[in-house]
């Protein structure tokens, strides 16, 4: 499933598995309406630039999608509109996604995906740590994570064409780009090629190896635009941990090196998780990662350390119960006395269904953020933010022009 703002607003989702069958979140449907209206109680802090407390939101999304055993894509769109005492248009966020997959023949799979937000400025495009599907429709994009009123552009996107060499091999050539732009700012964002080869060395583990090389145009109007390379060497592993079949382990390492007029610095790169089901209905996972984030009108990457975790599982015949938290700790650069931030989000709500296309929903959702340094001219970040509230209402959901 793909969640727009809150836990009610789903549409399909093609899972591209192409060449190995499909599944699809629609469940027969290619095209799916949702509609939330949610009512809230908020708090937050009172600042210039800062967002009012909402008293309510409406969500809206719309996905289509088809899968075969030769093709599959997916286009989803969706938009958040909060009110409060007044209606405000600079506080409504919009958001697209795009994945497309394709099998050439017996050894070759050609996929795409792009994306793109126009939000207000929000902590999970500085810290990273909003996991999900690509773009638009991720569960963090509006979970009360806002920070300011000024707005920001971001598109992520990727192409991948992947040759499988033997049974065990595989090689690829990608060119992946992330930009962040906001009016009156210089735009920030990475371009990058790349080539990669793979080998499956056991069920559980595989080692890559590849170089990507491209361009960071994170620096200001003063400065040129740096480099980046990409050292892709590591170990990927995955397995259920001994006396413990239920708890599975994975594992993905890899490094980078930026080049500006300052010098060179590596960044290692690291993503690890534990996932384990607790029982029948119940499921948790937590993972860590190190990502690097632009934002446009700074003249370094957002660098961060993050710890996610979640736990889903159902109440009785009819809740269902979903517990979310993340932390990230970084700075704005690599160098020593670089300006810090940290940032802590958490989540709980319940969800009931009361008919065949409407659900019932309530959330208490708090977010913490606070920024030590100096922000460039013409942006507002606050020095601490606290956002904490409730929300609760109806949602409507269907498949339209459903298969048979």
């Amino acid at each position: 499933m793909v969640l727009l703002g809150q836990a009610s607003a789903a549409w399909g989702q093609a899972v591209p598995m192409v060449g190995g069958g499909s599944q699809s979140a629609a469940a027969g449907s290619p095209l799916k309406l949702a509609v939330s209206v949610l009512s809230a109680a908020e708090t937050a802090t009172v600042a210039p630039g800062i967002a009012p407390p909402e008293d309510g939101r409406v969500s809206l999304g719309l996905g289509y999608g088809h899968a075969n055993r030769q093709k599959s894509y997916d286009i989803s769109v969706g938009s958040v509109v909060p009110y409060s005492t007044e209606f405000r248009k600079d506080l409504i966020s919009y958001a697209g996604a795009f994945q497309f997959a394709a099998r050439f023949g017996r050894r070759n799979v050609l996929e795409i995906s792009e994306s793109a937000t126009d939000r207000p400025l929000d902590s999970t495009g500085l810290t990273g740590y909003s996991s999900g599907l690509p773009g638009a429709a991720s569960d963090a994009l509006m979970n009360g994570a806002s920070l300011t009123t000024a707005r920001e552009l971001r598109s992520d996107g990727s192409i991948t064409l992947s040759h499988t060499i033997s049974r065990r091999s595989t090689a690829s050539v990608a060119f992946t780009h992330a930009s962040s732009r906001s009016d009156g700012l210089v735009p920030a964002g990475s371009q990058i090629g790349s080539v990669r080869w793979e080998r499956q060395l056991s069920p559980s583990t595989g080692f890559h190896a590849g170089y990507g090389f491209g361009s960071i145009s994170y620096a200001t109007a003063e400065s040129a635009a740096g480099l980046r390379h990409d050292i892709d060497v590591g170990v990927d592993f995955s397995r259920p941990l001994p006396f413990s079949g239920r708890t599975v382990f994975e594992m993905e390492t890899g490094s980078t090196i930026l080049t500006d007029s300052a010098g060179s610095k590596l960044r290692l790169v690291l993503r690890a998780s534990l996932a384990r089901d607790l029982a029948r209905r119940w499921s948790s996972r937590i993972e860590y990662s190190r990502p690097m984030q632009f934002v446009a009108g700074f003249g370094d990457p957002f660098l961060s350390d993050t710890v996610g975790l979640s736990v889903d599982g159902q109440l009785g015949r009819a809740w269902l119960l979903s517990i979310s938290g993340g932390a990230a700790r970084g700075s704005v650069g690599f160098n020593t006395g670089a300006p810090q931030y940290d940032s802590y989000t958490t989540s709980v709500r319940l969800r009931r269904q009361i008919g065949r296309a409407w659900h019932v929903e309530a959330e208490a959702f708090s977010t913490r953020f606070r920024f030590t340094g100096t922000v460039p001219a013409g942006m507002t970040i606050p020095s601490k933010l606290e956002r904490q509230g409730v929300r609760a209402g109806l949602s409507w959901s269907a498949g339209l022009f459903r298969r048979r």
